[in-house]
């Protein structure tokens, strides 16, 4: 039950986006959404194409802060005073000050997700693919598994045209 209500508090809380955030993406959307955009990393200032653990970030940032989120900092040391200058050219340069930088601009480590909800998120959508495909009609699915047999044909008679090479040599003398 306890397990039940954690995993509640985790789905109602992936809803809850900012009023500033949620203007700046639908603002974005109603341009072009792709490599245009002119969203920008709240870590690092580098451009940014999504909103990833409750702010705008780069790919960088975003794979970043899942890897070192749920890390304890004392683990990482900052080889400064513990307050460098994190930018696109820099943010390599300093873990600690760039984890650090990911929480002040309120990322969120509860908004990563553990192995399970990775498991029944890729569940769910197996079976929504499924369902798809049981949804469409026997000549519909003959495509789907068209090419399965296609392969199988090809792989057998490449196997019979082999063994013909080695039991039937070409004569090689004039």
């Amino acid at each position: 039950m306890l397990h039940d209500d954690i995993i509640e508090d985790n789905i109602s809380s992936l809803f809850e986006i900012d009023n500033y955030q949620q203007q700046t993406l639908s603002n974005n959307n109603s341009t072009q959404e792709s490599k245009e955009s002119n969203l920008e990393c709240r870590v690092c200032g580098a451009p940014a194409y999504g909103y990833n653990f409750n702010q705008i970030t780069c790919e960088s940032c975003k794979a970043f802060f899942r890897r070192n989120a749920l890390r304890n900092m004392s683990q990482l040391k900052c080889h400064y005073s513990g307050s460098c200058i994190i930018n696109i050219n820099t943010r390599r340069q300093c873990a600690y000050c760039r984890l650090k930088k990911c929480f002040d601009v309120k990322m969120r480590k509860d908004w990563i997700r553990t192995k399970q909800e990775k498991e029944l998120r890729q569940l769910i959508k197996l079976s929504k693919e499924q369902k798809k495909i049981n949804d469409l009609s026997s000549y519909q699915q003959s495509f789907i598994t068209l090419p399965i047999s296609l392969q199988r044909r090809k792989c057998s008679t490449l196997r019979s045209i082999s063994q013909e090479v080695i039991t039937d040599p070409v004569n090689t003398n004039n």
